[in-house]
């Protein structure tokens, strides 16, 4: 699948996974997302000093975490990273800086946008 038509948020997983309600998604997301938050940093600054162990450490748990939440579009790119750096002798790690805060930069929108069902 091009992964522009890999939604960058799911919705209804985000939901299925957090809980029905409006209150649990409010309640539970932030967490998430300040562990993402943590682990994009973490790569980002595993990336600048070369740190291939780190780097694959704070992808892998960026890529899990995203992907928990229905963050499908940068979760996918994180885990093409995790390959890259397990297949390649010398991956690009600071050529991904970019692209991976595009990518939260869109979910961070979508988040914004997120509408969830008036709740009881």
């Amino acid at each position: 699948m091009n992964p522009a038509d890999t939604p960058v948020l799911d919705a209804d997983l985000l939901r299925s996974t957090l809980g029905p309600e409006p209150e649990d998604v409010e309640m539970m997301l932030p967490g998430f997302v300040d562990a993402a938050s943590r682990q994009l940093g973490e790569f980002i600054d595993a990336a600048r000093s070369g740190n291939r162990d780190a780097a694959r450490q704070a992808i892998h748990s960026l890529g899990s975490s995203l992907g928990f939440i229905g963050a499908r579009r940068l979760s996918d790119h994180a885990r093409s990273v995790e390959r890259e750096l397990l297949d390649r002798p010398q991956p690009d790690l600071a050529g991904h800086v970019q692209p991976l805060r595009g990518g939260w930069e869109e979910l961070q929108q979508a988040l914004r946008e997120l509408e969830l069902p008036a709740g009881s």
